[in-house]
């Protein structure tokens, strides 16, 4: 019988025990706002912006890697994101490596010059295992972990990796062919052509000139540039996965019109696609455009500055995951050489 009351005094004392736990830790959260986490994930945006019914939510990044691009001419691809890691290539033809945590909205310097000398027009394109980049009218690729640049491919070329084994090659003639890409990054194998040369698809909707800009994602590859039409005019192209053709981003210049149509693109600037999107800057305007990636329609635009903050004369974006981009905007002229940082959610 007494064995029988102390095993229950003691199962009454440790079922208080767990209760008063239970309580003081949810007292503690009420008033400590939650954790960590939950606090993240709901962290108020320091501005929203409207891209026609569209909202995007901005939050700013403080530059403590004192990132200055410098990108008097809005070159296109001069950033890349995967996975920790972002490069960034600046005016002075250095490529920086960099840290960024998007859920903390971080971005801290790791080098500020990995590499040096590469091409004015050199597009940034990185996967797992390290980075392409173009110098002395060639394609380089710098591993991860490495020192040593190594040389992807054998004439000049401009290299997307669209993950750690494959990707796309643009040709000189502006034909894009899929490539097999090593762990050291040099190209493998051709797996064939994906987008003919300029002279089969003139006529078309992709009659996109040179000097091409790549990307790509699981849905397949996207190009962009100037379209050859009675007015260059800014374009952008969507083929699948299985190399068919989707939609445009970007309408035909309209003569004597009293406005060009939504979304109209007079010299292309950066570009970005997320999973649902598609931006594309105009340089000659300082306007930033939206469209859905499927549809090719419009859904707004806003300028530099509505973008970027006052001033702001250059915009590059990079995809960081999903519906979530990097925004670095800022003025070559700017006295404290420091560019503004963003991560836009749409």
């Amino acid at each position: 019988m007494l064995k029988k009351l102390s095993y229950g005094i003691m199962i009454g004392l440790l079922a208080c025990s767990v209760v008063a736990g239970c309580g003081g830790s949810k007292d503690k959260d009420s008033s400590s706002g939650g954790s960590t986490t939950a606090s993240t994930s709901v962290k108020k945006a320091d501005a929203e912006l409207k891209f026609g019914s569209y909202t995007a939510k901005m939050y700013k990044v403080e530059n403590s890697a004192m990132l200055f691009l410098q990108n008097r001419y809005n070159r296109p691809k001069r950033l890349s994101i995967d996975g920790k890691y972002l490069y960034a290539m600046t005016d002075q033809k250095y490529l920086a490596k960099l840290l960024i945590d998007a859920n903390k909205k971080t971005i801290t310097m790791d080098n500020p010059a990995i590499a040096s000398g590469l091409w004015d027009q050199s597009h940034i394109s990185a996967n797992g295992y390290g980075v392409y980049f173009v110098k002395s009218s060639r394609p380089y690729f710098l591993a991860k972990s490495g020192n040593k640049e190594v040389l992807a491919y054998g004439n000049f070329r401009q290299i997307e990796a669209l993950d750690d084994r494959t990707g796309y090659v643009y040709m000189n003639q502006n034909e894009v062919f899929k490539a097999e890409l090593k762990t050291s990054g040099i190209v493998s194998k051709k797996l064939g052509e994906v987008r003919p040369e300029f002279t089969v698809r003139r006529g078309g909707k992709d009659n996109i000139g040179a000097n091409a800009v790549l990307l790509s994602d699981r849905d397949g590859f996207y190009c962009f540039g100037q379209a050859i039409e009675s007015r260059s005019v800014g374009r952008g192209v969507f083929y699948d996965k299985n190399n068919k053709f989707v939609t445009f981003y970007g309408p035909s210049y309209k003569k004597d019109a009293p406005a060009q149509d939504k979304g109209y693109i007079g010299n292309l600037g950066d570009v970005v696609v997320t999973d649902r999107y598609v931006m594309m800057c105009d340089r000659g305007k300082a306007m930033v455009n939206l469209y859905d990636k499927k549809s090719g329609r419009c859904h707004g635009a806003l300028t530099f500055s509505e973008v970027g903050g006052p001033n702001t004369t250059y915009i590059s974006l990079a995809k960081i995951e999903r519906n979530k981009v990097l925004v670095v905007a800022g003025n070559p002229n700017d006295k404290q050489k420091l560019d503004r940082l963003w991560i836009m959610e749409l």
